[in-house]
């Protein structure tokens, strides 16, 4: 059975408007529970107020959604009201998801006050009063949240359709993943649509990027922007991670003047990524960032989940903290002009998220090895997407990477003590994941918790990633001492998954799966 969509909110919230346009979207079945009722009882809501009073509407209100609750695949526009009785409340949450519209009390009688025939409207103060005292009500009840003060309904509704529950509850194609952590946009060759969307005019970013990156792709984002555009360039790769350049962009903004209002868009690689999100974490305690990842590796891992960072003489990423986009903006065409082995670094992290499925998700990807290396734009927005809704489902569950998020370091302690040893410059990040992940499959096999470890060498050779080392494995095992996670690595399972290990307790395995080479 399918679920509806129910919205919910104040008067003048935008309930019955929004829910038109998404309905007419979807080309879904659309209900506005007011007038719904008025149908079924040959009165006006004031009509109903005055001849029943409120606890008589309440009923009518009751009925007439105990036959709105049976329906599939709709969208609902509930009355202000209809959530205050908790039977109503557990037959909504019970059929479908409910999207809680939010305005700010000063929108709210401005858009309610004029001509308003709203019985429950009848002064200022009363009805910010009874807004007041039903907003808790509204968040207990709200899957998802969006706030319509300074919106438009098409902006609502855009908003709307990125909420990844949208596909479950209505089903059909959507433009974006959306859930209370991260919001990703997808759209191939569309990259100027999706700033448009997503700005509006209202606002123009201040932008960090790269040389190369902007001398590529500047138009797309002079052709979404309006007027002069605010751009700070860093270097490319992990030689931009550091205290000084962080400094740097920090300094831009205060000079450019960059208040609490505006958002810094960070368009390039993971390292600019990791970068732009740092800066904008500290500066002025931290302003709003938007991602516009422009490397597959990039788009599948780094720019969705809020992890920034710099880098540390004693240790990659030792220095960050938690950051979560505004949205990360996903356009795979960008992928098209990476140099061959930035591209496929990339499929190192896209290999880890499917084998974090198992070996049999793995082996689907090992079959889409021609079209991947091609670059097939159908097959990349496929697994791109894929990619990015595995690491969202995790990090919904744990942002702080305490728990469950600490199985996507899958291979990563192991790549992070390989780059350190090798100067942050032999292996690009994706390449030392993919020796990595050869090393947690050989370590999780020599214990007995994986079977295919020589499988997954081959499918990552295949794609045309290195899978050994020819240093010391002592080297590696010092650096692996420094790591943040605590000197933990995780491998992979038979049962799918992943399992977390002590690395001290393993060291013996590991320094003989490292002396191993490639």
């Amino acid at each position: 059975m399918s679920k509806n969509l129910y919205l919910t909110g104040f008067m003048g919230s935008g309930k019955s408007t929004c829910g038109r346009l998404i309905a007419s979207f979807l080309k879904a079945p659309f209900v506005d529970l007011d007038l719904l009722i008025e149908r079924l009882n040959g009165m006006s809501i004031p009509q109903l107020f005055e001849s029943e009073g409120e606890a008589g509407f309440r009923k009518v209100e009751k009925e007439a959604l105990s036959r709105v609750v049976e329906l599939e695949s709709s969208i609902v526009a509930l009355g202000g009201g209809s959530l205050l009785d908790r039977e109503n409340l557990f037959r909504v949450k019970r059929s479908g998801k409910v999207v809680y519209l939010a305005c700010e009390p000063h929108a709210v009688w401005r858009r309610i006050k004029a001509g308003s025939a709203r019985p429950l409207a009848r002064n200022k103060q009363e009805t910010l009063a009874l807004l007041r005292s039903r907003e808790e009500m509204y968040r207990e009840a709200a899957d998802l949240v969006i706030d319509t003060t300074y919106k438009l309904p098409v902006q609502v509704v855009e908003e709307l359709l990125t909420w990844s529950h949208a596909r479950s509850v209505i089903g059909g194609e959507i433009f974006s993943e959306f859930d209370s952590v991260s919001r990703v946009m997808f759209g191939s060759g569309r990259l100027t649509e999706l700033l448009r969307r997503e700005f509006g005019g209202r606002r123009t970013p201040f932008i960090l990027s790269t040389p190369l990156v902007w001398s590529l792709w500047e138009h797309l984002l002079r052709d979404a922007f309006a007027g002069e555009l605010r751009v700070h360039l860093v270097p490319d790769g992990e030689a931009a991670k550091t205290w000084e350049t962080a400094g740097r962009v920090i300094d831009w903004l205060a000079e450019e003047g960059a208040g609490r209002s505006d958002c810094l868009l960070v368009f390039g690689g993971g390292a600019a990524g990791d970068l732009g999100g740092f800066a904008a974490s500290l500066y002025m305690r931290g302003i709003e960032v938007y991602q516009v990842p422009t490397t597959l590796l990039a788009q599948v891992d780094s720019s969705v989940g809020g992890k920034t960072a710099v880098n540390h003489a004693r240790g990659k990423n030792l220095v960050g903290s938690f950051h979560v986009p505004k949205a990360t903006m996903v356009d795979t065409a960008l992928l098209a002009s990476l140099p061959e082995r930035v591209y496929r670094e990339g499929l190192a992290e896209v290999a880890k998220t499917y084998l974090l499925d198992g070996m049999d998700a793995l082996e689907e990807l090992a079959s889409l090895k021609e079209e991947l290396i091609a670059r097939d734009t159908r097959v990349l927005d496929r697994v791109v997407r894929r990619c990015v809704v595995k690491k969202m489902q995790v990090v919904r569950n744990d942002l702080l990477d305490r728990g469950e998020r600490m199985l996507l370091n899958l291979g990563h302690t192991f790549a992070h003590a390989l780059e350190k040893v090798s100067g942050y410059g032999q292996f690009l990040h994706g390449e030392a994941v993919s020796v990595g992940l050869v090393w947690a499959s050989r370590v999780g096999q020599q214990l007995g918790l994986f079977s295919h470890a020589a499988r997954v060498r081959e499918i990552l050779a295949d794609l045309g990633l290195p899978t050994g080392w020819s240093g010391r494995a002592e080297d590696i095992l010092d650096a692996m001492k420094m790591d943040k996670k605590d000197g933990k690595i995780i491998v992979p399972t038979d049962a799918g998954g992943a399992k977390v290990l002590s690395a001290l307790q393993s060291a013996e395995t590991i320094r003989a799966v490292v002396a191993l080479g490639g």
